[in-house]
């Protein structure tokens, strides 16, 4: 029988159930992960939560390290803790429902994704948040446009931040742009040539699918792009009409 790990990660620490060796918790760093290594042996399955960005050195750790690793969607394992009506939230007790699912279900194993494409994720992220500041840097222009005196040094602040996040941004586009141009040229010309599908959106598309790589068959990729059907039928008088899920990646469903 497999030995599943189930771990729970967050920033600083995660914790780690097996049914063999009970529950520990480990410093989410180098020395948690050899002290890990250690507690589980060299024959385990180790399962994890996709928790932001907090699995991933752990799982990219144990994955070089010769381990087994998968990673489950958060909401499929909170799903499994309401279905078995789990009512404690607590880290240890979230490991110990990820063991449990692993055991149950066999997940598949992860991989990390080639350099170039860990690259491509790191700065579409990083132009992501700078996108949000600067609309909160717009939006603090405006507040200060409402004043009736408004002082050159503040505003020449607020305008030279909007400046240099407007440069990142624009450098950033074309950087990721030659590098999808140097690995995914096919993917992106074949997108491009579909109406209503420009550069941006199939950089995004090329991206979140990690090159078309991530699905298995073209459902997986309709319900995480979030177009998939929701049929609502119960009984005989309750027939409503089909509609779009929108349960899947919020930039690419549609509004």
């Amino acid at each position: 029988m497999t030995n599943y790990i189930g771990v729970d990660v967050s920033k600083d620490s995660f914790d780690a159930h097996c049914a063999s060796l009970g529950s520990r918790q480990f410093s989410n760093d180098d020395k948690g992960f050899k002290l890990f290594g250690k507690w589980i042996g060299i024959t385990a399955h180790i399962v994890m939560e996709a928790s932001g960005p907090y699995y991933l050195r752990l799982a990219d750790n144990m994955y070089r390290s010769g381990y087994p690793v998968s990673v489950i969607n958060p909401l499929v394992i909170r799903r499994f803790c309401q279905m078995n009506l789990q009512r404690a939230k607590t880290d240890r007790k979230d490991a110990m429902a990820i063991a449990q699912f692993a055991q149950l279900t066999n997940p598949s194993v992860w991989k990390p994704a080639p350099e170039h494409l860990q690259q491509l994720l790191q700065m579409q992220s990083v132009m992501e948040q700078l996108s949000k500041q600067l609309t909160s840097t717009k939006n603090a222009l405006g507040a200060l446009h409402q004043h009736p005196h408004i002082y050159s040094s503040a505003l020449k602040s607020l305008q030279q931040v909007e400046r240099a996040q407007q440069q990142q941004i624009v450098q950033l586009e074309k950087e990721i742009m030659e590098l999808t141009r140097q690995h995914y040229q096919a993917e992106l010309d074949s997108l491009i040539s579909i109406p209503g599908i420009g550069k941006k959106t199939a950089v995004l598309l090329i991206l979140s699918t990690h090159g078309f790589s991530r699905f298995e068959n073209i459902k997986q990729f309709i319900a995480y792009t979030g177009i998939a059907p929701r049929i609502f039928q119960s009984g005989k008088t309750i027939n409503k009409k089909p509609k779009i899920s929108k349960l899947g990646m919020a930039d690419l469903s549609p509004a």
